[in-house]
């Protein structure tokens, strides 16, 4: 493939960036350039989660991880169902699919968890 134009569309929050390189190939070599990976947000290094009776801090978590992450790690650390619980930062509801960033989580932010009532009726 001799001076083809390689396009490569990457993909980050819902935008699209386009990527055109006029290339020639090295034997051997893939068509496309090197993926850069996927963006690293910022190390959130404390994160603080009130449950009942107790406050835990949560470590390993970046800007760019999901709510669902931060579920799993709950799940883990201090055995906390998501089928049963939620959690709330802001006044709202977290969703599993957003990322800290999109809710604004940042260092020394506390999450609380609180039970799901089953039913919904009185």
């Amino acid at each position: 493939m001799q001076g083809a134009i390689v396009t490569r569309i990457d993909h980050f929050h819902g935008t699209s960036r386009r990527a055109q390189t006029n290339s020639t190939p090295k034997p051997g070599q893939a068509d496309l350039p090197p993926y850069p990976g996927p963006p690293t947000g910022k190390a959130l290094d404390n994160v603080f989660v009130k449950l009942d009776h107790r406050t835990i801090n949560l470590h390993g978590l970046t800007t760019t991880s999901t709510v669902q992450e931060l579920y799993d790690k709950l799940k883990k650390e201090a055995k906390v169902s998501q089928a049963n619980t939620g959690l709330i930062f802001g006044s709202k509801e977290l969703k599993p699919n957003l990322t800290l960033r999109d809710v604004a989580i940042d260092n020394n932010s506390t999450i609380f968890v609180f039970d799901k009532l089953i039913g919904g009726r009185c």
